[in-house]
């Protein structure tokens, strides 16, 4: 009678219910996950030998380096790790630059970048009827260390100490010289508590390396020789070219390693004797430099959307899963796994500094079980040897994947208008630049000393490669150079504004503009351009009108947008 009694209360009571049937589920669930981990681990993790279960393990410390979840933006100190996870295979490649410097075949060399790549190409048109009346220029910063370690291993051994035979001379003069110059402190700005070269021989997380500075040393004077024949005018005309007199408007993001760039980057353009009386830097709180026009809440969502969006194709996709999950085992980071992109990252760091390529350890270890002793060998793919280290073509394969993938993405129209609201404040700044150095027209600024922005010539930023790939999204330079998808270490964006001598002064295609990537000349494929280019002579070499960008950025910047949009607050709502 009284079990009748309970289930009529049972099935009267409908939260009893509930709350039993949800508890059944969590079993259910709890158990199924279980039965997964416990297979997977078996499949792809370490296999542990004991006939006693409650033994302890000896001599196996946990090397949490806390740094897994380093952020891409972020900016770390650290000198190094615990632990030690790297193996030298004789059999494994390592990349010389004078092995493949003089070719762009193997992207590994081309992303690294070495000084023997970085040289003056297609910068400066002369010719007799134009005048070269203003540069702006934006490169990302040099060779770094990771913004995460691989794995847990001690990457103290990797030496990223580069030679140049004037960087000694520029070490000395930064850190001893320059401080003792008049004008210093208008010099340095808000950067006056930053180291100026990098500390060490070692690869710090995020950190300039001593040859990312003399990459951008090497970029400094192969800049200089470009323009050498501007910089040596005496001509009245001219006169604010010669290096003398020349006013160079620099920024910087408040990034060590973009500052470090660019001093090392003045040092080479204009020398130890002009560098602090030439030159203005300004901190950008950006890594986009959008100044005044950063708040933007759908920006990172259209991001999200681009990256939905962008698909490889089955096989590509397939390709990629594999590749990833195989370098996440043999850099055994467990549940810490990484993407494809920040494998990449931290790989390069081998890579780049022709250190061979990590292996998965292959450490014996112990456990106790009474008197006995038993090891404890961690499981590889297979039996063969060569499969327990990433090989450079891995690397590769990883490379051509990455660069498919970011090509997919810069298809997608949410990309195109992310990199547009990125940009934003950039391109308002280039505009302002260009239009005070020709003389068109001044315009607000953002910055804190218009008048001294309007003797200069000559503008730098540097940035970061999300800088140049925004940048590049958003004049709709996506396809036909082979750095696009991933700029190398020192890349460069160079604009040039020319006036043309035989047109009158009220002409409106008076200027005109020519942009240049990493030393060859990109115009054509410039969105606002097409269809309005102008050859200044026949077969050879094509301009673009300033008037051009003008009305890009006035009347057609949110065009990609739906139609209520007419300014930046509207597109970012």
């Amino acid at each position: 009678m009284w079990k009748v009694r309970w289930m009529t209360t049972f099935q009267k009571t409908r939260p009893v219910q509930c709350y039993l049937y949800l508890l059944i589920w969590i079993l259910i669930f709890t158990f199924g996950l279980y039965w997964f981990v416990v297979k997977l681990g078996k499949r792809n993790g370490v296999l542990l030998v004991s006939k006693n279960s409650g033994a302890e393990v000896d001599g196996i410390q946990d090397l949490d380096d806390g740094l897994e979840t380093f952020q891409r933006n972020e900016e770390l100190a650290g000198e190094g790790i615990i632990g030690s996870g790297f193996r030298r295979d004789s059999s494994q490649d390592v990349i010389g630059p004078a092995e493949e410097a003089v070719s762009n075949s193997n992207p590994i060399i081309r992303l690294c970048n070495p000084t023997e790549l970085i040289s003056e190409k297609e910068e400066y048109l002369v010719h007799s009827d134009l005048k070269l009346e203003g540069l702006i220029l934006l490169f990302r910063h040099g060779d770094r260390g990771p913004l995460s370690h691989a794995g847990r291993r001690n990457v103290s051994h990797i030496n990223c100490f580069g030679s140049h035979s004037e960087y000694p001379d520029f070490v000395k003069y930064a850190n001893d010289g320059m401080g003792k110059l008049n004008g210093y402190s208008q010099f340095i700005g808000s950067f006056h508590n930053y180291p100026k070269v990098p500390i060490g021989r070692g690869c710090s997380l995020g950190q300039l390396t001593t040859k990312g500075a003399i990459q951008l040393l090497t970029l400094g004077k192969a800049m200089r020789r470009s323009y050498e024949s501007l910089f040596q005018s005496l001509s009245n005309n001219e006169s604010y070219w010669s290096i003398g007199n020349l006013k160079v408007i620099a920024y910087s993001t408040r990034y060590r390693r973009t500052f470090q760039s660019l001093i090392a980057f003045l040092y080479g353009l204009l020398g130890p004797e002009d560098i602090v009386q030439s030159v203005r830097i300004r901190e950008s709180q950006s890594t986009a430099f959008c100044f005044n026009d950063c708040s933007c809440r759908s920006a990172e969502g259209l991001k999200k959307t681009a990256s939905k969006k962008a698909l490889l194709l089955p096989k590509d996709k397939f390709e990629m899963a594999e590749i990833v999950t195989e370098l996440n085992f043999l850099l055994e980071l467990g549940k810490a796994k990484k993407t494809g992109s920040s494998l990449l990252d931290s790989l390069l760091l081998y890579a780049c500094h022709e250190t061979p390529l990590p292996c998965r350890q292959k450490v014996s270890k112990v456990k106790k079980n009474g008197n006995r002793h038993v090891k404890i060998i961690p499981t590889t793919p297979t039996n063969h040897k060569t499969t327990d280290c990433i090989t450079q073509e891995k690397l590769r394969k990883l490379i051509d994947l990455i660069e498919l993938e970011n090509q997919s993405l810069k298809g997608t129209r949410e990309y195109h208008q992310y990199s547009l609201l990125s940009s934003y404040g950039l391109i308002r700044e280039i505009l302002n630049l260009a239009l005070r150095m020709t003389n068109s027209g001044i315009s607000s600024t953002n910055q804190q000393n218009p008048q001294e922005q309007t003797k200069s010539r000559f503008a730098v930023f540097s940035g970061h490669d999300k800088t140049l790939q925004s940048l590049l999204g958003a004049l709709g330079i996506v396809d036909g150079h082979p750095d696009l998808n991933l700029p190398p270490y020192a890349s460069r964006f160079v604009i040039e504004i020319y006036r043309k001598s035989s047109l009158p002064d009220n002409s409106p295609r008076k200027h005109f503009l020519r942009f240049l990537y990493n030393g060859i000349s990109v115009t054509h494929l410039v969105g606002f351009c097409q269809n309005s280019l102008e050859v200044v002579w026949a077969g050879s070499e094509e301009l673009c009108p300033l008037e051009r960008l003008v009305r890009f950025f006035h009347d057609s910047y949110f065009d990609p947008f739906r139609k209520s949009v007419v300014n930046f607050k509207d597109a970012c709502q």
